[in-house]
């Protein structure tokens, strides 16, 4: 396992916890909450939050990020998504879209795709609604 020397310190936002998924964890399907994330294992899924995300170094995102702001420290591919910022860490893969304002690639990250930058309008991280109870 890589050393993280970016690792986030513990939520701010109204004391709460950030969600974690834990390594060697494999969670198939979105995950749709409000608060922060930590991720350290792999997700064949998306995340939909209106806090931040945090990507370890040996998390495997197979989907996308729709959150208020993304650091990355592991693999990512899809679509990422922040309201104020995305950060690439040295060691960091990102295949697929990063979609804000602020894209920052730090040297030793690797970035394949494309940056879209939303403009004065923001992202469309409202896209995403939820289904209704028993409809899923």
């Amino acid at each position: 396992m890589h050393a993280s020397r970016h690792r986030p310190a513990p939520s701010t936002r109204g004391g709460a916890p950030w969600t974690l998924l834990g390594p060697g964890t494999l969670l198939r399907g979105d995950l749709v909450l409000s608060g922060d994330v930590m991720l350290y294992g792999r997700l064949e899924g998306a995340v939909f939050t209106d806090g931040e995300v945090w990507v370890g170094p040996d998390a495997v995102v197979e989907g996308g990020i729709h959150a208020r702001r993304i650091e990355v420290e592991g693999t990512c591919r899809g679509r990422l998504e922040a309201l104020e910022c995305i950060t690439l860490r040295s060691g960091a893969l990102l295949h697929g879209e990063a979609a804000c304002d602020v894209v920052q690639v730090d040297p030793g990250a690797r970035f394949t795709g494309w940056r879209s930058a939303p403009g004065a309008g923001g992202p469309r991280v409202e896209t995403y609604r939820a289904p209704r109870p028993g409809t899923a």
